[in-house]
């Protein structure tokens, strides 16, 4: 490869970094695992986050080594004690998504809104269908579940490789 070449591609990232919107969060509703939660955050702030919210009652977060960017210093982190609560919270500016398995909308199909939040189901159990239907809900087909930490990864650099085509 020419040093061209990587000087060219170096300058892509770095204009590609500048474009990211930050007018996205991540909720997650109901976590079990705080390593996964940790590895959220980092997801959220490395990919351009504006807020990442919590929805699980008397939950106390506690900086897990995986968060290596200490992302709640960057970052709104919010901890709500339900799903109603928190979606009343919740700017009409913003579309809320689900991410489910349940979903109708495949990731590769998804046209990000430019202003939403995803919200992540808990790793042994669903969103309550009452409040994210199938509609407004994007899955990931694969043949068993992914990991939380993983999942928000994968719903947050698609919506950034896609921010170029806007």
């Amino acid at each position: 490869m020419s040093l061209t070449l990587v000087y060219i591609l170096c300058c892509i990232v770095v204009d590609r970094n500048s474009m990211l919107t930050k007018d996205f969060g991540i909720a997650l509703y109901n976590p079990i695992n705080l390593f996964n939660v940790g590895g959220v955050l980092r997801n959220a702030h490395v990919f351009g986050a504006s807020f990442v919210s919590i929805i699980k009652k008397d939950f106390v977060y506690k900086r897990m080594k995986i968060d290596t960017t200490n992302a709640t210093k960057h970052l709104s982190f919010k901890v709500y004690d339900c799903m109603q609560e928190f979606l009343e919270d919740v700017p009409n500016s913003y579309k809320v998504l689900g991410v489910e398995t349940y979903g109708e909308i495949d990731l590769p199909n998804l046209i990000h809104p430019k202003k939403c939040v995803y919200v992540f189901g808990p790793e042994n159990g669903s969103l309550p269908a009452s409040y994210i239907s199938p509609q407004n809900a994007v899955k990931i087909d694969t043949k068993y579940c992914l990991n939380l930490s993983t999942t928000t990864g994968i719903v947050c650099y698609d919506r950034t490789s896609k921010e170029l085509l806007w």
